[in-house]
């Protein structure tokens, strides 16, 4: 674990050290909160599963690196996981990640209020639940209160994420709506033979502040 956040450090390092001194207006910090839409896929993936809706929370910096290139890293609490039936009821795996991206946002010059998000993602796992409900009774639980759960996730996937938005000024406010896929680029499986990664929908909205304004 101690290895990843090092990595991650060290690549957010390399990248602001190609940052150049912006001016204010140049560099912004803010908030973002958002819904998501979550599920689970690859080859050892359930194949009915379904969509979970969550949300996640996050804060982010934004450094102009070119008239429509930016630098936007990220730190993001997420919901995912996915739901499907389970003895004639439903099962619900409910996962909770801190989400790093390290976008690069690209303006659209002919289209100035859009703007394209593209990057990699570091995700480290923060919890998981596990919600059963049927016809013979319902069960909530910690997936890390045995051990052998807690043994086959990792606690840390490289993904990758795209997505789109709209830049919306409100009065002296610079609002944003994206759209983004999040999916991962590993197995959060221990096991080496086993495919299961998360994919997950979010649509998110934020206020941008300049920093030193």
């Amino acid at each position: 674990m101690r290895s990843h956040i090092l990595l991650v450090l060290v690549l957010l390092a390399v990248c602001f050290a190609g940052v150049r001194r912006p001016a204010a207006a140049q560099a912004e910090f803010g908030g973002l909160g958002g819904v998501t839409f979550a599920d689970i896929t690859g080859d050892d993936a359930q194949e009915d599963l379904d969509r979970t809706v969550g949300f996640l929370a996050g804060a982010f910096g934004r450094f102009q690196l070119g008239q429509i290139i930016a630098f936007q890293p990220e730190a993001q609490f997420v919901r995912k996981g996915a739901e499907g039936d389970f003895a004639g009821g439903e099962a619900a795996v409910k996962l909770a990640y801190i989400d790093i991206p390290l976008f690069l946002s690209f303006g659209l010059p002919s289209m100035t209020a859009f703007h394209v998000l593209l990057g990699p993602t570091f995700s480290f796992e923060v919890g998981c639940t596990v919600d059963i409900d049927t016809a013979l009774g319902d069960c909530d639980g910690d997936c890390d209160d045995e051990d052998e759960f807690d043994d086959e996730r990792k606690s840390f996937v490289a993904g990758a994420t795209v997505g789109v938005g709209l830049d919306l000024p409100l009065g002296g406010l610079n609002a944003f709506l994206d759209g983004c896929f999040n999916i991962d680029l590993e197995s959060f499986a221990e096991a080496e033979d086993t495919d299961i990664k998360n994919q997950v929908f979010q649509i998110v909205a934020g206020l941008r502040f300049p920093l030193g304004g």
